[in-house]
């Protein structure tokens, strides 16, 4: 399948980063917002897609941000849902 390039956006109920291309909105799994990633449509729907990660471009944070960023957020929710992170 084709590649292409996306900047992600957001991240969505579920945990995958979110973009547009090509006027339709596009999920990432395994990406973060502020990325620009190569991706592959995985599932292909009316108004938008699922793909695969190929590979990130440029990344918004470098990884000892990104750790740092997920520690900030596990102590900023309720005990209950830390199991999920």
């Amino acid at each position: 399948m084709e590649t292409f390039t996306l900047q992600l956006t957001a991240i969505a109920h579920g945990g995958a980063a979110l973009g547009r291309y090509e006027s339709r909105v596009i999920f990432v799994p395994y990406a973060l917002p502020g990325e620009t990633v190569r991706a592959e449509i995985s599932e292909d729907k009316d108004r938008y897609a699922f793909a695969h990660l190929v590979e990130v471009r440029a990344a918004r944070y470098k990884m000892a941000e990104q750790e740092t960023i997920q520690t900030q957020a596990k102590r900023e929710l309720p005990w209950h849902e830390h199991r999920h992170m």
